[in-house]
C-alpha cells in the first residue's frame, strides 16, 4: 500500500468513523492482530474495502464504527507497508528520533528471524501505542485513491461491527 501523509496536523477528529473492511472474518472486535504482519486492521471506505475483497478474495465485508479520538494522521507518501523497516523513515518525522533509533535497534534484532515481518509489525504497534495513539489515519494512494483510510491498532476502540450484505 501507499501512503499519504496529511499535511494539516489540526484536522478537527470526530470521536466516532464509521468505515469498512473486508477479509475473512466478521469478528473484528476480538480479531487477534499479535500474530499478524499488519500492525493493526486496515479500514477506509465501502469502495477501498470492496477494491480489497474482489483482489484478495475476501468474502466478508463489514461496516465499523470506533473511536477516533487518539488518531495520528500520518502525511507521508510511502510505498513500504506499515509492519516494515522502511516506516522508520515517516516515524522519525513524528517521534524523537531517539527513541526511533532505539525502536530501530529492536527491529534489526530479528532481521534474519523467519518471523521478523510479524515482530516489526509487533514493535511498531507497541511504539506508536506507546506514544498514546491507537488509530492512524493517512490519505490511501492505491484503493479508492484520495479518500481516508485508517488502521486500528486496539481494537477495543471498534464500538460496532456489522456485515454488509
Amino acid at each position: 500500500m501507499r501512503f499519504k501523509l496529511v499535511e494539516d496536523w489540526d484536522l478537527p477528529l470526530t470521536e466516532s468513523v464509521e468505515c469498512f473492511n473486508s477479509g475473512n472474518s466478521t469478528n473484528l472486535k476480538t480479531f487477534d492482530i499479535s500474530n499478524s504482519k499488519e500492525i493493526g486492521i486496515h479500514c477506509g471506505t465501502k469502495e477501498c474495502a470492496e477494491e480489497v475483497a474482489e483482489r484478495n478474495g475476501y468474502k466478508h465485508l463489514c461496516k465499523l464504527t470506533f473511536d477516533n479520538s487518539k488518531c495520528l494522521p500520518v502525511s507521508e507518501d510511502l510505498t513500504a507497508t506499515w509492519g516494515s523497516m522502511e516506516i522508520i523513515r515517516v516515524l522519525r518525522k513524528v517521534f524523537n528520533s531517539d527513541e526511533v533509533t532505539a525502536l530501530q535497534n529492536q527491529m534489526r534484532q530479528y532481521a534474519d528471524s523467519a518471523s521478523k515481518e510479524i515482530m516489526y509489525s509487533t514493535l511498531i504497534r507497541e511504539f506508536i501505542l506507546n506514544h498514546g495513539y491507537n488509530v492512524v489515519s493517512y490519505t490511501n494512494e492505491i484503493e479508492d485513491k484520495g479518500s481516508t483510510s485508517y488502521i486500528i491498532l486496539d481494537t477495543s476502540v471498534i464500538t460496532n461491527v456489522e456485515e454488509v450484505v
